[in-house]
């Protein structure tokens, strides 16, 4: 089983030194614009997953199916299916790729692939198979790139273990048939083995069978990995960081009910926020925009040098910085006087 290094690659895109912790939450949360409630294609697709291994895991012979082991591979391959076409993991491993190369957080990673197809099609030319959104064999030679820049294993070897552009169209297309034996493809080869060179058009069910496990076991290590990260940046709750040194913004972590970071928050000294939260309720984004350098906050009234303080331009010479208080507490933060570059008292 091919577990553990599929959760070594993982970890290792987010094994990052001196990287700016507002991009890193902004990966994990996948920071966007405002959104009503059940509209993260991320989580209904692995809703979906959960669904249909349930619905496997039923005695289906007692529910009407006659061929209840075909219904089961049935139920795979969709789920298969699902698996290879989420952009949700592909975004936040494109992104935390970026941030290992150096690079910010970026809203659409894969957005030049996009703008190359659309030309494409204004042009004229065939796009692969008709599909006018980005193929993921494009998304992988991007992510490929910035690995190499990163140091790290290429994303295309990963996914090549179970990634196979005819399987997925074969099922996407209903251009198959299962004779009890063999996945039948009408269109397209796949490799008979693992590794190996003879491709074939009628696939033995326990080829498939490696492929879909290795794809399950591949997204079950990317979801374990992303709440473990998640969580352990939640372990922060309650707590400030130094952010903004100019401007002495304090960043904290935001935690949902089940302690995984849900998104951020930068307090400001002139009592305004910029945040992102992603819960059950949906998205809210207050104060912040997105720019080609990342997330871009606003931060109200800047004081001209004659009337700022020496703590921050955002707070006027005659007044006291003044936070708002974190999450769920009525305590007031403070920027530390270890962090603070003026010689005003820190409030």
């Amino acid at each position: 089983m091919a577990e553990a290094p599929y959760h070594d690659w993982l970890a290792s895109l987010a094994e990052m030194e001196a990287v700016d912790p507002l991009h890193l939450a902004c990966v994990l949360t996948r920071s966007a614009g405002m959104d009503g409630p059940r509209t993260d294609p991320l989580m209904e697709s692995r809703d979906l997953t959960r669904d249909l291994r349930m619905l496997r895991s039923l005695p289906l012979e007692q529910h009407g199916f006659d061929e209840p082991e075909l219904t089961r591979w049935r139920l795979r391959l969709v789920g298969y299916a699902q698996l290879v076409e989420m952009d949700g993991p592909l975004f936040v491993m494109a992104n935390l790729l970026r941030l290992k190369c150096g690079l910010s957080y970026s809203l659409s990673p894969f957005v030049d692939l996009r703008k190359r197809m659309e030309k494409a099609e204004r042009e004229g030319r065939q796009l692969p198979f008709g599909i006018p959104s980005v193929p993921l064999s494009s998304k992988l030679q991007k992510m490929d790139s910035l690995a190499a820049k990163a140091g790290v294993t290429p994303a295309s070897e990963i996914f090549g273990r179970f990634y196979f552009r005819e399987l997925r169209n074969a099922i996407q297309h209903a251009d198959y048939a299962l004779d009890g034996k063999r996945f039948c493809m009408r269109s397209g080869c796949i490799p008979e083995k693992a590794g190996g060179n003879v491709m074939v058009p009628y696939v033995p069910l326990e080829r498939i069978d490696e492929i879909l496990t290795e794809a399950e076991t591949f997204y079950d290590r990317f979801f374990s990995v992303e709440e473990h990260i998640r969580g352990s940046l939640a372990q922060s709750r309650g707590q400030v960081l130094p952010y903004d040194p100019g401007l002495k913004g304090l960043l904290e972590f935001l935690v949902d009910d089940a302690g995984l970071l849900c998104g951020w928050k930068v307090h400001w000294p002139n009592g305004s926020d910029s945040y992102f939260r992603r819960d059950e309720s949906g998205c809210k984004a207050v104060n912040w925009h997105f720019s080609d350098s990342g997330p871009s906050l606003m931060v109200g009234l800047i004081h001209e040098e004659h009337e700022r303080s020496r703590f921050s331009p955002l707070v006027h010479k005659d007044a006291e910085p003044k936070y708002t208080p974190c999450e769920g507490s009525d305590e007031p933060i403070h920027w530390p006087k270890s962090a603070s570059d003026g010689d005003l008292p820190v409030s």
